[in-house]
């Protein structure tokens, strides 16, 4: 009867050994999971904002655009020292930093449907400013031929009857 309760006694032990194993496994495991499912909810990268407004974007590309227009037909030297003073001016003017510019650049280039969108909004602005400026060529043109008119009139003898 002593060993039946030595036997029974060591079944309890190792059942509690055994159970007391599994429990700290299974402990671990989970443990492990959390850690896993914590670090890859933490290493997700938020997508970047841009710095500027895409309205202010726009403004920018357009006139650097203009400006990298103005300087084509100059020599290669001039036209690389040109060019950087332009670039200073038109952020100057916009009260924008070349780095975040530039940045917000990237970003576009990144995201070709943003790009693509940006882009089709410079081209108009660019063809709007294109309108204008004929506009105000043609009324130049109108001013001086009535100008002109008016001179032709008040020079040309008048007949007497």
């Amino acid at each position: 009867m002593i060993q039946d309760s030595r036997f029974r006694i060591q079944d309890l032990e190792n059942f509690w050994k055994r159970r007391d194993l599994r429990f700290k496994v299974n402990i671990t495991l989970v443990f492990l999971m959390m850690i896993f499912l914590l670090s890859s909810v933490g290493c997700k990268e938020e997508e970047e904002q841009p710095v500027l407004s895409e309205e202010k974007m726009i403004e920018v590309l357009t006139d650097l655009h203009i400006a990298e227009a103005g300087i084509l037909s100059l020599s290669k030297n001039l036209k690389d020292s040109m060019a950087a003073i332009y670039y200073n001016q038109v952020f100057e003017i916009h009260e924008v930093k070349e780095a975040d510019f530039f940045h917000d650049l990237e970003l576009l280039r990144k995201s070709p449907k943003r790009l693509e969108s940006t882009y089709g909004k410079v081209i108009v602005a660019i063809e709007k400013l294109e309108v204008k400026k004929s506009k105000a060529n043609d009324k130049v043109k109108n001013d001086e031929g009535s100008e002109a008119s008016k001179k032709e009139l008040e020079s040309s003898p008048k007949k007497k009857k």
